[in-house]
């Protein structure tokens, strides 16, 4: 109980900041009123994300993770994971992977987090018409389906709304906005359109970029400051596809770097997290926008842009910083120093609520990020 009044502490300071003014850099963290850093949280929350890494590192993996139907999600609340299973002998299945990590509970929960997203995916193929539905997923926290439908067909899916209390549907006047518009959170020209460089690398033997898919043409030229940089030579921007991403491949004479753009300044990815989740804080940078702090709130969103379903991607809140623009696309996530994903878009109509893909999507197709 203490850890939750501390992290509703926190997340109340933050957005405080964020309306009022405040210096966004001090959070309060306990109930004393204690000031602490918020690179402070990175480190806090340390030791949680790496006991989730631990989790996901066990998984199979199929275009996307693939969860035992044991499994019903993790979470982090403050510096504990939780790590939620659908029996106390499941509990024993885990234990294993996260020996030796003192943050780590285990929560029994009614629904598996595959009979969750079966619930949500079987619930918008009743649909009348699938350009209804905005997106699904799995609410962790709250182990339930969750179907997200546009404004303009409230009246006419009525009659094939599920009454499954499993299942909780809301509505959104608009689909997610993608954020078209070397150092990561540097400016990219693909094919006439502003974009974010997420990161630099190596996919398989060459010297590589990471960017964002959408509005992307595989093969095309990409510019920084008016030179040729590379070629895309991966792209992954498809129906039912796994994350919005593209691979680079960088030109002759460009080499992978760590060094990040932050607030006032760079900084260095010094490792990387594959997939980040629910309760992980984190930094986001675009090059138009800059930075801003956020704290994810979902994972596994399935995202219909209007013409296309992604799969796979983060939603995020800002609860601190500049809301995202066009030209965001692209730009890099990052726990503390972790690189973790990279920015597909927003919500229109909230702009504080963000997608991006995961770093584990780029990973398992051979990209590796460069890290110090």
């Amino acid at each position: 109980m203490k850890n939750v009044k501390i992290a509703l502490s926190i997340m109340l300071s933050i957005l405080m900041a964020f309306v009022f003014g405040v210096d966004s850099s001090k959070v309060q963290a306990s109930d004393k009123d204690a000031e602490i850093d918020i690179e402070e949280m990175f480190k806090i929350q340390e030791e949680a994300c790496l006991a989730n890494e631990a989790i996901y590192a066990s998984f199979d993996w199929d275009k996307t993770f693939v969860y035992p139907d044991d499994f019903a999600g993790n979470y982090i609340d403050y510096d504990t994971l939780h790590v939620q299973v659908t029996s106390k002998e499941a509990i024993e299945n885990y234990k294993p992977l996260l020996e030796g990590y003192d943050c780590v509970c285990y929560d029994v929960v009614k629904n598996s987090y595959n009979e969750l997203l079966e619930l949500a995916e079987s619930a918008v193929d009743a649909l009348p018409c699938r350009e209804a539905f905005v997106e699904y997923y799995v609410d962790i926290k709250e182990n339930k389906a969750v179907l997200c439908i546009l404004e303009k067909y409230r009246s006419k899916i009525k009659e094939y709304l599920f009454t499954d209390g499993n299942l909780k549907i809301t509505f959104s006047d608009e689909y997610i906005s993608e954020d078209s518009s070397v150092i990561a959170g540097s400016y990219l020209s693909i094919g006439g359109y502003p974009f974010t460089l997420a990161g630099s690398g190596t996919y398989g033997s060459s010297n590589a970029f990471l960017c964002c898919g959408h509005s992307i043409s595989s093969g095309s030229s990409v510019y920084h400051t008016g030179g040729l940089i590379g070629t895309v030579s991966v792209l992954q921007y498809a129906n039912y596809g796994a994350g919005d991403y593209s691979i680079i491949t960088a030109s002759n004479g460009y080499t992978p770097t760590s060094t990040v753009y932050s607030s006032g300044g760079t900084t260095s990815y010094t490792s990387s997290l594959l997939s980040p989740t629910v309760g992980t804080i984190l930094y986001r940078y675009g090059e138009v926008s800059q930075q801003s702090i956020c704290q994810v709130t979902d994972i596994g969103i399935y995202s219909n842009t209007g013409t296309i379903t992604i799969l796979g991607l983060t939603k995020a809140y800002i609860v601190s910083g500049n809301l995202p623009q066009g030209g965001d696309s692209g730009g890099p996530y990052r726990s503390g120093n972790s690189f973790c994903g990279i920015h597909h878009g927003h919500v229109k109509e909230n702009a504080h609520i963000v997608y991006f893909t995961p770093y584990g999507y780029p990973y398992y197709a051979g990209f590796t990020i460069k890290t110090n």
